[in-house]
């Protein structure tokens, strides 16, 4: 049976008054925006298996607890508003395993018998709950509180025996001293067995003792002379991994952070959790590919869990691993069809965490649309897409419906901006399945609709903008411009669109022709703006 991290359940900790979280079994992509979460998630993790803070200062503690307890508590100092920490994390195990009874049992908040380890930070009743008068308390009295982890049967949790064995990476921190020495330690103690460690710090210790017991140096005699004091010999603080003679602490930070995932996941054999946050920090497109290939490399007996802002980590790790942090919540996109994760894994370069992050979305087809959409949106409402919370995304020429797979499984609202295609040899007839669908859609509540022209003659964006209000007018003298033979007819001018549609928006832009209202939006780009402003 794999060991791996099963569920968390996380009360007053930080970001999150209450949160539950579902582990997959071999790969967990945390995302979010910032200060969704993500990073607390991996936090609370290493609180409970490291115990982190056991011997801190207890104001360490106005840092961890959650701020509207502490608040609630502040405008009502009674003790039964007194914040308190909860985490109580499950994990598979194999109950024929060496001390597994250990964690067994139902000392969670569930109530019911699992694997696991729950950690509190409370106020210390039994100890001050008849000397204190809260109602004085100005603040919250962290002084008097304390730090427990019991295992699921009850029992006091010791750190020395880990049910698992995990590696936290974080690569967005710079503070690089004492990560390396616990990295160090980390991949020192998975690579050798404890017999054969415990003689290598002995050769060791006993060859630095030996280097000074000849006693060249006596300024008063022989009572005296240079030797070392053995308790500062502490080979695991003295340790380093060299790559090609080099060691970690001395190469970039990009490489830094490739070489210590690739190491970590070569070694995985006796690790059984990695956590890995935002793996994409100081690293080229190259070797963020790199770094992903060894991810997906990795060997299957390893649970990866990942916190990160790229589309690339997150696609090509399969969109179904993506654990979606939002609202205090963690949403699985695991309904996501294989072939439609399979589309974005081969995708270069997409849109896929700008659209799961934003609150409502625009997809276009092309650069013009993506391009001007947000100028004929100011122009309708004076105030931009952003300020309405909106996004626009371009799915550059592909196949919209693998984007709508994703607005599905994120419960998002997509508006799909898309030429009809009318007049297309061997085309159905495309406008006619838009408006099935749509009607489709509206029938089963799905929160997305897709606009394009009504007009079969209408059958591209380009055509429509052609011959929406004067539009045709500006749009030929525009192009006259840079041009030494003049636009003709509609034919002419979708040839010279064709061959230039990017420098033709940023001309429009640059003479500010939609500002000035020179140039009229289409009619169903303006449905599309209101169906998805709501």
């Amino acid at each position: 049976m794999t060991v791996a991290l099963k569920s968390i359940h996380i009360e007053g900790f930080k970001k999150f008054r209450k949160f539950d979280m579902e582990f997959n079994p071999k790969v967990n992509i945390l995302v979010g925006e910032n200060e969704a979460g993500k990073t607390t998630i991996l936090e609370a993790i290493k609180l409970v298996l490291n115990q982190t803070y056991r011997f801190a200062d207890k104001s360490y503690l106005e840092d961890l607890f959650n701020k509207d307890l502490v608040k609630q508590f502040k405008d009502n100092p009674q003790e039964e508003n007194l914040p308190i920490i909860r985490i109580d994390l499950e994990f598979s195990l194999d109950k024929t395993a060496k001390n597994s009874e250990r964690f067994y049992g139902e000392h969670n908040i569930a109530k019911k018998a699992a694997y696991g380890i729950s950690f509190q930070c409370r106020f210390d009743e039994e100890s001050w709950g008849n000397t204190i008068d809260f109602s004085r308390m100005q603040d919250v009295p962290y002084e008097f509180y304390v730090l427990e982890w019991r295992n699921f049967n009850g029992s006091p949790y010791n750190p020395l025996i880990k049910p698992l064995h995990f590696l936290p990476l974080d690569t967005s921190k710079l503070d690089r001293n004492s990560s390396f020495n616990h990295y160090n330690r980390t991949i020192l103690h998975s690579v050798y067995e404890e017999k054969e460690l415990l003689n290598k710090k002995h050769i060791f210790r006993s060859a630095v003792v030996q280097a000074f017991e000849n006693g060249e140096w006596s300024p008063t005699g022989e009572t005296r002379r240079f030797g070392i004091d053995s308790k500062k010999l502490v080979l695991d603080n003295l340790i380093s991994i060299l790559d090609d003679g080099v060691s970690l602490e001395n190469h970039g930070s990009g490489m830094e952070n490739l070489i210590k995932t690739q190491i970590s996941l070569e070694r995985a054999s006796n690790i059984d959790v990695v956590l890995l946050e935002e793996p994409e920090n100081h690293l080229s497109f190259v070797n963020l590919q790199k770094m992903i290939d060894t991810i997906c490399q990795r060997q299957e007996n390893t649970q990866l869990v990942v916190a990160t802002h790229s589309s690339m980590v997150a696609t090509r790790l399969d969109l179904r691993n993506v654990l979606w942090i939002t609202e205090n919540q963690a949403k699985s996109l695991q309904k996501i069809k294989a072939d439609d994760a399979k589309f974005f894994i081969k995708l270069a370069r997409n849109s896929f965490l700008q659209m799961l992050l934003a609150e409502k979305v625009i997809l276009v087809e092309g650069i013009t649309e993506y391009l001007l959409l947000p100028e004929f949106y100011q122009q309708q409402y004076g105030h931009s897409l952003q300020q309405d919370n909106i996004v626009v995304i371009s799915c550059e020429g592909v196949s919209y419906p693998r984007y709508l797979a994703i607005a599905e499984a994120a419960d998002k609202c997509v508006a799909v901006v898309t030429d009809n295609d009318a007049d297309k040899e061997n085309s159905k007839n495309k406008l006619e399945k838009i408006n099935d669908e749509n009607k489709s859609y509206k029938r089963n509540n799905k929160r997305y609709r897709i606009f394009t022209s009504q007009d079969k003659s209408q059958t591209t964006w380009e055509i429509c903008l052609y011959h929406t209000g004067d539009n045709k007018t500006v749009l030929t003298e525009l192009i006259n411009e840079s041009r030494r033979k003049t636009i003709q007819d509609e034919e002419d001018y979708l040839k010279y669109f064709e061959n230039n549609k990017s420098e033709f928006a940023y001309r429009i832009l640059s003479k500010n022709l939609i500002a000035k209202n020179m140039l009229t939006v289409p009619d169903y780009i303006k449905e599309a703006f209101e169906w998805v402003r709501g």
